[in-house]
C-alpha cells in the first residue's frame, strides 16, 4: 500500500483527494487567500514555494516552506499585535484566518508524507485559530480514517454538515464507502 493510498479499495480515491486539495489549498479563492497586509515579503515567497513543491508533490520541501511562513507568520503577528487593536475586526479575522489556513497547508503536507500525528496537531491548531476552516475539519476527518479513528472522522463530519459545507459529502463517502 503506498503512503499517498487511504487504505480504501476504492481506486482513484488518492487521486481525487489530491486533486481536490490542490483547488482547495494551491488555488485558494481570492477572498480565501492570505492577505498582502499579514505577510511581508518573506513570507510571500515561503507561501508560493511551498505551494508550488506542493503541486509537484515535493511534500517535504512543501513541508518546509509552509513551517517558514508559519514563522514569518509569526514574526509578523508580534508587531502587527499592536495594529491589529486599533484595527477593524474584518482585518484581524482575516489575519487569523491566514494564520490557519498556513497551519492547514503544512498539515496536508504532513499528511502526504505519513505523519498522521504531526497532521492532526497541525489541523487542531488551524481550527482554533478559525474555527470555520472547514478545510481542516475536512482533513482532520480524512486523517482519522487514516488512523482507523471512525468515529472522530465522524464528529468532523457532523461539524461539516452543520455549516452545509461543500466538503461533507466528499468526507462521508471516504467514511462510508
Amino acid at each position: 500500500m503506498s503512503i499517498l493510498s487511504m487504505g480504501n479499495r476504492r481506486p482513484g480515491l488518492t487521486t481525487l483527494l489530491f486533486s481536490i486539495l490542490v483547488i482547495a489549498v494551491v488555488a485558494p479563492k481570492p477572498a480565501e487567500a492570505i492577505s498582502c497586509t499579514t505577510l511581508n515579503n518573506k513570507s510571500r515567497y515561503h507561501q508560493r514555494e511551498g505551494q508550488r513543491y506542493f503541486r509537484e508533490k515535493q511534500f517535504v520541501k512543501a513541508e518546509r516552506e509552509f513551517t517558514d511562513l508559519l514563522y514569518y507568520m509569526r514574526k509578523g503577528k508580534k508587531k502587527a499585535t499592536g495594529l491589529l487593536r486599533g484595527c477593524t475586526f474584518t482585518s484581524r479575522e482575516r489575519f487569523y484566518r491566514d494564520y490557519s489556513m498556513a497551519y492547514t497547508w503544512r498539515g496536508v503536507s504532513r499528511y502526504f508524507q505519513a505523519k498522521f500525528t504531526s497532521a492532526i496537531k497541525d489541523y487542531r491548531v488551524a481550527i482554533r485559530k478559525n474555527a470555520k476552516n472547514d478545510l481542516a475539519h475536512y482533513m482532520l476527518g480524512i486523517t482519522y480514517m487514516r488512523t482507523r479513528n471512525k468515529s472522530a472522522a465522524m464528529e468532523q463530519y457532523r461539524i461539516l454538515k452543520n455549516w452545509n459545507s461543500k466538503y461533507a459529502p466528499k468526507l462521508y463517502r471516504i467514511i462510508n464507502p
